[in-house]
């Protein structure tokens, strides 16, 4: 048997890396307003700044806005109307910036395509507008995989001894009832499938048993890799608006459809390989578990090799209940989802690597 190791967004975090929604936009309007204070004005796809009559209330001095404070510098420069001219031009970034506090990654995905069902009048898709929304989604991957370069560059990431045992650990045959196992057993290949960009994973492969075959899939594209590009979108084709999709003529509804974001790469082909070669156990780290992978999660959980789903929640209860709901929408046989999910009295929450 084997195990497949889901690697969210929250791994990250975990590990000390600034890659939420909310750092990503607030390192973004820092770069903005600090553009605005030494060259007089800044402007983009997104968002115009300006002085409203051109004069430099710092004279000449070259202040940094730093991301924890951004947002509440943007909101008093809106307020100053008197002396700045702030125009955004996205209502992507206006909605995003109002709701910056709860908004994760797969909230971004799900409102992209949201906003692209919106684009319906009575009868017709407006293409202007879709194309608008599309140019402003690019913009965002772009301004994304500049930022994340930066993150990773740092390289100021700390690492669990803890994780690395749970990693590596036997599979429990208490874990498992879709199949029968007399004892706990050595996973016999180990994939890890990071949803992540960055190369966070990568140094626990250096602790693996000899006996074991490790590996990493990059399912979404790794930064600053051409022949593996990045793959941000939605992944929802259950979706019965999408299917609505299918049937427009127009192919710009599907720029950001994760599917056609697949083919770049080899890796969708890969993880298949990997689910079709002998029974596995999911581990879950820091994932969302979310719609916007709907199809692919369930390719993964549907299969008849996957015998087990095991969650590392984030801290307590709450969020073990809550990732059930999410797995849950995978699922079309309940009674197999029930049967698969290891329960919270056999569940852990994921250890947090201690900061140095």
């Amino acid at each position: 048997m084997n195990r497949l190791i889901l690697i969210g967004n929250g791994f990250d975090l975990a590990h000390g890396l600034k890659t939420s929604y909310y750092h990503f936009i607030s390192d973004y309007i820092s770069r903005a307003i600090n553009n605005l204070y030494i060259n007089n004005s800044h402007e983009d796809l997104l968002l115009s700044l300006d002085y409203r009559y051109g004069a430099n209330i710092y004279n000449n001095i070259e202040p940094h806005i730093t991301p924890d404070v951004a947002l509440r510098q943007f909101a008093l420069l809106q307020k100053s109307s008197d002396y700045y001219t702030v125009k955004i031009k996205s209502s992507f970034l206006r909605e995003t910036i109002n709701k910056i506090n709860t908004l994760n990654w797969v909230d971004l995905e799900n409102d992209y395509f949201e906003r692209l069902i919106n684009c319906k009048g009575q009868f017709v898709f407006d293409i202007k507008k879709v194309n608008k929304i599309n140019e402003e989604f690019d913009f965002l991957k772009k301004e994304l995989e500049s930022y994340l370069l930066d993150i990773q560059s740092k390289g100021n990431v700390n690492y669990s001894e803890e994780l690395t045992k749970l990693f590596y650990e036997e599979i429990k045959y208490s874990d498992i009832v879709t199949c029968k196992l007399n004892s706990d057993i050595i996973p016999n290949k180990i994939l890890f499938v990071s949803f992540n960009y960055t190369n966070t994973i990568e140094k626990y492969l250096t602790f693996f048993n000899m006996a074991q075959q490790v590996d990493v899939n990059y399912i979404h594209g790794k930064l600053d890799l051409s022949e593996n590009p990045i793959v941000f979108g939605f992944g929802d084709e259950y979706n019965k608006s999408y299917l609505e999709f299918e049937e427009i003529k127009s192919n710009e509804l599907l720029t950001h459809i994760k599917s056609f974001g697949y083919f770049n790469a080899s890796n969708y082909h890969d993880l298949i390989k990997f689910i079709e070669d002998d029974h596995f156990q999911v581990y879950s780290f820091g994932h969302s578990l979310g719609l916007s992978d709907r199809t692919m999660l369930r390719e993964i959980f549907e299969n008849e090799n996957c015998k087990s789903i095991k969650i590392f929640y984030h801290s307590d209860r709450k969020d073990y209940v809550s990732k059930t709901y999410d797995i849950s929408k995978h699922f079309t046989n309940k009674g197999l989802m029930r049967k698969k999910i290891v329960p919270f009295t056999k569940s852990s929450a994921m250890p947090q690597p201690k900061e140095k």
